[in-house]
């Protein structure tokens, strides 16, 4: 009996995971932290496909739909904020002054944020 429980349980989790899809393609699978937890906080852009961002620039996602884009170019500071909402199945957002411009988002952890738009790959991390 108790090796039939096993198996049954065993079943049920392989059935499961050949279900279930995660949101993003780079994951992660689980988390404790819901999409909005871990996408609302400072983001420093590193990468802008697979080369080095060219400015100093943060964006700022927060929890009331703002968005606080801060770039340093050779000491130069400009910020501008801008309006964000989630797409229809939270696979990513829309930013509203991109002219309503939806951003793919393929991976969104507590500290690693990847997003594509128009074809352009960004990569981000987070110290928050």
């Amino acid at each position: 009996m108790r090796i039939a429980r096993i198996l049954f349980g065993i079943s049920g989790l392989l059935l499961l995971s050949g279900c279930y899809k995660p949101t993003y393609d780079d994951g992660p699978l689980v988390s404790m932290l819901t999409k909005e937890q871990r996408l609302c906080r400072e983001w420093q852009i590193n990468e802008l496909n697979d080369a080095p961002f060219p400015t100093n620039t943060t964006w700022d996602f927060e929890e009331d739909g703002d968005l606080d884009i801060i770039t340093n170019d050779n000491g130069v500071n400009t910020s501008n904020t801008w309006y964000w909402f989630w797409n229809s199945d939270k696979s990513g957002i829309v930013v509203s002054n991109f002219g309503g411009t939806e951003i793919d988002i393929s991976k969104l952890s507590r500290n690693k944020l990847h997003f594509d738009i128009n074809g352009d790959e960004y990569t981000c991390t987070s110290n928050n």
